[in-house]
Formats: structure tokens, C-alpha cells, sequence
């Protein structure tokens, strides 16, 4: 029925919530390690 559906609904963006605020810093570390590479080739070659 529509409630259980809104329920599962909910539970189910709870468990998602935190995957995508995982992929957001996962993606902020990659920038922080390119960018490190980039210097470093840069400086050292």
C-alpha cells in the first residue's frame, strides 16, 4: 500500500544520504591529490 511504499521510500534515501555525500569527498580528496601531482611534476619534473 502507499504508506509501506513512503516508508521503504524514506528508509531507502537514508541509506543513500550518506553514499552521496561519500562520492562529493571522494571527489574533493581526487582534486587534492591531482593537484598535488601537478605541483610536483611542476617543481621536480
Amino acid at each position: 500500500d502507499a504508506l509501506s511504499l513512503r516508508q521503504f521510500m524514506n528508509h531507502f534515501r537514508q541509506v543513500v544520504h550518506p553514499w552521496k555525500t561519500i562520492e562529493v569527498d571522494s571527489d574533493a580528496l581526487l582534486n587534492v591529490f591531482k593537484e598535488a601531482d601537478e605541483e610536483y611534476k611542476r617543481i621536480y619534473g
